[in-house]
């Protein structure tokens, strides 16, 4: 242990913690104090929380705002915890000492140096003193010198690199032996999966399986997507292991871009160590003793580094909202709205930079992708012009909700991600957007447009980015199959309903019409047509028994071959062309059918709960995606032969 603290210390600063226990809503009160605190003392620590240096600490938007509340509330609890654990006995001590060590490396990645901690005794010990007024400032000191000490173990440990010679060539000459065995990719990485779902079921999720999956099932063991993840995060971890050389920076920065991409798959820092545990599991399993304590030490040790890169990496996005970089994209963004015509010139460079950096982006538009994006053919063109300055408009009240609620835009950004699916935009797009628009800012601010704007607009957009990419993420037909449990046994129920193909699809059909009369004329009834006329008509039992059957179809699909599922989607959607179905109808069907389910479940009595809704939600949200993508890029690609002609 890095120092030792005696047992009336211990009991003395217990005593008075206890006091400051009984305080009404201690831990509001002992946080805000204890921040305040802070950012008066070490003014540097503010932008680690995602403040701006200027901001007074006792200013009352910084008092109001719920990211201060969250931090301090924290805080708070880890000295309560700390405290609960000091003076309970040896191994309680070890366990505070592991504890700290663990903190002490998590700061490295927060960006936090050892010469901040002093700062939080200082500023812990003025929070008492307005809080129970008479503190034992020497107790306080003494066990505040045990948990830096053990802290600073920690941080050096990771800075002086873990990850020291012989901890990196135990792990290649480990992985080596592995490479030996005949399948030891696919071996391998299943035992890495079957341990790490069942350390942390809610991983399961993230790669497109229900929560209540058994590990070690047939179901999963036999499923493709199951095996390519498997193999496909052995080969990560090998590239990571091959990486582990002289060249350090090379494998940081690696690290944390695949901390930044983590980001938008869900992946929390807390699911980490789970990867730790489930690594050492698997190569243990599969060297046996082989496989020693000391080698296990090592990958633990290396283990802790790159963790720290790939959290550092999410903190980087995490932080990119953070407001002296908001107030940077705020008044650059004021600067543009001065200038005159800015919608028309903004809008005209932006585009004409996407469309040069990603070529295959002007279909999306409905313009060939042999057009020149400089060309008078397309400056000319009524929709470009629309298009671009609608673009602009977006940028513009995106940036004007770059406020203190990051819940609400991060909401609107999520399902503008959902949308842009159905627009066939994909992921590996959205960074051509950011690079135009860094043109785009230079060209139409010249040198008002510094270096430093240019590093806020990237560290924001990163953030935005993030939060679309997530939303796409979740119209993924392979996270949808995570559902199938729920949707399983919700439509066995359905099924037992009589004649229940003609039954629901006319409520599915009722609700439909109701909500968008246009699509009467579609199904060959008259606008005007009242449901109640056509219930009886042959040629709607029809249509109601085949989208039932649709229905069942894609759920027999569901979560045993996503591109068949896919495929089958996007067949329908070329359909549904013929049938002059219009992309934005099949948000009605969508809605149509969760009406339908929910209303005889519950005549059923057996009424869906909101995890099933949220679930039928999903599968429903990625099954009319993928339809109306393929509608819409056949839409696009009739406009865009019109102009080529």
């Amino acid at each position: 242990m890095a120092k030792t603290v005696s047992a009336d210390k211990v009991e003395i600063v217990i005593s008075d913690w206890e006091r400051v226990k009984k305080v009404d809503d201690y831990e509001s009160v002992a946080g805000r104090l204890l921040f305040q605190n802070l950012f008066e003392k070490c003014p540097e620590a503010k932008p680690l929380f995602g403040f701006p240096m200027t901001m007074d600490p006792k200013n009352p938007a910084l008092l109001k705002s719920p990211r201060f509340a969250k931090h301090a509330d924290f805080l708070v609890g880890m000295v309560d915890k700390t405290v609960g654990m000091l003076g309970s006995g040896l191994n309680q001590e070890l366990e505070l000492t592991d504890m700290l060590h663990e903190l002490g490396r998590k700061h490295v990645a927060y960006g936090v140096k050892p010469e901040f901690f002093c700062f939080m005794t200082e500023s812990l010990l003025a929070m008492l003193v307005e809080v129970i007024g008479n503190p034992d400032d020497l107790a306080w000191q003494d066990v505040f010198d045990f948990l830096i000490a053990n802290m600073e173990a920690g941080h050096r440990r990771i800075n002086k690199d873990v990850s020291a010679k012989k901890d990196k060539i135990k792990c290649i000459t480990v992985w080596s032996k592995l490479r030996t065995m005949k399948k030891y990719k696919e071996e391998g990485g299943v035992i890495l999966f079957q341990h790490l779902f069942e350390a942390c079921p809610q991983i399961k999720v993230l790669f497109g399986f229900p929560i209540d999956v058994d590990p070690r099932s047939d179901e999963l063991l036999k499923s493709k997507r199951f095996s390519f993840h498997a193999s496909f995060l052995m080969e990560m971890v090998e590239k990571t292991v091959q990486m582990l050389g002289d060249d350090n920076e090379t494998l940081t920065n690696n690290l944390t871009e695949l901390g930044q991409k983590h980001v938008s798959f869900g992946v929390t820092p807390q699911y980490f160590p789970y990867m730790t545990d489930a690594l050492v599991v698997m190569l243990k399993e599969m060297l046996g003793s082989d496989f020693t304590d000391d080698d296990k030490q090592a990958f633990e040790n290396v283990m802790a580094v790159l963790i720290a890169d790939m959290v550092r990496g999410q903190r980087s996005i995490d932080k990119g909202l953070a407001a002296a970089k908001k107030f940077l994209v705020v008044e650059s963004w004021l600067k543009l709205t001065k200038l005159p015509n800015y919608h028309e010139k903004g809008g005209i460079l932006l585009f004409q930079n996407v469309f040069d950096k990603c070529p295959e982006s002007k279909l999306l538009f409905g313009f060939p992708e042999t057009i020149d994006p400089f060309s008078d053919k397309l400056l000319q063109n009524k929709r470009f012009l629309s298009h671009s300055q609608f673009l602009l408009n977006m940028i513009g009240k995106t940036v004007a909700m770059l406020g203190e609620n990051n819940e609400e835009l991060t909401n609107d950004l999520v399902e503008l991600g959902k949308k842009h699916v159905t627009y066939g935009v994909k992921s590996e797009y959205f960074p051509f957007m950011t690079r135009s628009i860094i043109i785009m800012m230079k060209e139409m601010l010249g040198a008002e447009f510094t270096p430093t704007d240019q590093q806020a607009w990237e560290d924001i957009m990163s953030v935005l980015i993030a939060d679309m990419v997530k939303g796409q993420r979740t119209l993924d037909i392979g996270l949808a199959a995570a559902n199938k449990n729920i949707t399983n046994k919700n439509w066995s129920q359905i099924s037992e309903i009589e004649d229940y193909d003609e039954v629901c699809g006319l409520l599915v059909f009722e609700k439909l019409f109701a909500q968008c009369p246009e699509a009467l004329p579609l199904f060959g009834f008259s606008p005007s047509t009242k449901v109640d006329e056509i219930k009886d008509s042959k040629r709607l039992l029809v249509h109601a028994s085949f989208i039932i059957e649709m229905i069942e179809k894609a759920l027999s699909m569901l979560g045993r071959d996503d591109k068949e599922l896919e495929k089958f989607m996007e067949d329908l959607g070329r359909r549904h062309i013929l049938y002059e179905v219009k992309p934005e109808y099949m948000v009605f069907m969508q809605s149509s059918i969760l009406h339908m389910l929910k209303t005889q479940l519950e005549e059923n009595k057996t009424p869906l709960s909101s995890e099933d809704e949220a679930a039928w939600h999903s599968v429903l949200s990625s099954l009319v995606a993928n339809m109306t993508r393929v509608q819409r890029e056949i839409e696009m690609k009739k406009l865009a032969q019109t102009m080529s002609v």
